[in-house]
């Protein structure tokens, strides 16, 4: 045998209970382990002594005492397996609600929170963020027989690129000759900004003198 024995097999060896191999081969486990052998004789010296014992004789009323306990215990087996089987359908049924309590409750919550979110959307004051990149609204009006448009700190007739200009001073002597040829470009001195126009082919910008109101 590679391991102890066990106490069964050592107890059945001892009450002469296993086959012929079997004790052969416990009786020569015994011969070689020290731990096995050592608790063979624990058992067969507590078994001698039992044996030593004196005989007692039971009651005469042992009979009718077992018999009570008997039918006392099989009541009471039922009565106790009636309370499991009643238990056991109670913790299931409990389980049942709890779990059915979890799912409702748990719906509940999803739908506070969704009228919260709903109610603080219509509370909320709507924000408009301008796009950077969208164009920016263009002020116009047409004066001197012409459209202008605003672009930063001047007036630009459309069409017109306003890089290449020829500035034209009002109350200047060029302004002057501008006015007799073309009389309507007097608006422009009304402007409160430089315009800059086009006129027989060419850009200029007309801007006031500095300080001039």
């Amino acid at each position: 045998m590679s391991t102890h024995a066990t106490a069964e097999t050592l107890s059945a060896y001892l009450d002469h209970e296993l086959p012929g191999p079997e004790a052969r081969e416990i009786e020569e486990h015994l011969a070689d382990c020290a731990v096995c052998k050592s608790r063979f004789a624990g058992m067969k010296n507590v078994v001698g002594s039992l044996r030593r014992l004196d005989r007692l004789a039971p009651p005469s009323t042992l009979e009718q005492v077992v018999a009570r306990r008997v039918a006392f215990d099989g009541e009471q087996k039922g009565l106790f397996d009636r309370l499991e089987g009643g238990l056991r359908t109670f913790e299931r049924q409990s389980s049942m609600l709890a779990l059915f309590g979890f799912v409702v409750a748990f719906a509940v919550m999803i739908l506070l929170f969704a009228q919260a979110l709903e109610q603080r959307r219509n509370s909320m004051i709507p924000v408009v963020f301008k796009d950077p990149l969208a164009p920016a609204a263009v002020e116009s009006r047409q004066v001197a027989e012409r459209s202008l448009s605003r672009r930063g700190t001047i007036w630009v007739e459309e069409g017109v690129d306003p890089t290449l200009t020829r500035i034209v001073v009002v109350g200047s002597p060029a302004w002057s000759r501008l006015l007799r040829e073309h009389p309507e470009l007097a608006e422009l001195a009304s402007l409160d900004r430089a315009a800059v126009v086009r006129i027989d082919g060419e850009v200029l910008r007309i801007e006031k003198a500095a300080g001039a109101k």
